[in-house]
């Protein structure tokens, strides 16, 4: 078994997910994001950071849940793009005792989170699984369901 990697723990709604630390960049409060006309659903609104315009995206629209308003949003980015998760709560920054693994839950679990493209895979905290978010997937998704968006539109 290698060295455990540190992940952050992040809230949204009642699920908690996790990041690897180098792609959380800075937590803001969100108050009212700028609306984008013709928008996907996922997309909250527009935020601004450090002179950057970065979309605000809703993760709970992504998996179909209703999560509650966000109150603060998470600065996440790899080199060439930055984007800001809704989010209500930065847990801690967590090394799990065991590696991240791939898909440790049974196929039968009820996580909204099972199956994401998005997920690169789970960790272990307070004996709950927590799904790990990989950005390029992510962002590959979010990329694949606004052009969809926008192309139903045309």
């Amino acid at each position: 078994m290698g060295t455990p990697s540190q992940f952050w723990l992040l809230r949204l709604g009642a699920q908690v997910f996790a990041l690897e630390p180098h792609a959380f960049k800075e937590v803001l409060e969100v108050d009212r994001p700028a609306p984008v006309p013709l928008s996907p659903p996922f997309v909250l609104g527009l935020l601004a950071s450090s002179g950057n315009i970065l979309p605000l995206v809703d993760l709970g629209e992504l998996l179909g849940q209703e999560l509650g308003k966000p109150t603060l949003a998470a600065v996440v980015g790899q080199p060439g793009l930055t984007l800001a998760i809704a989010i209500h709560e930065v847990l801690r920054l967590y090394t799990p005792l065991e590696e991240m693994t791939p898909n440790p839950l049974p196929a039968e679990h009820t996580s909204p989170w099972w199956g994401q493209p998005f997920v690169t895979g789970w960790i272990s905290w307070e004996d709950q699984p927590i799904p790990v978010l990989g950005l390029e997937a992510l962002t590959a998704m979010l990329t694949e369901q606004t052009r969809a968006t926008l192309g139903a539109r045309s």
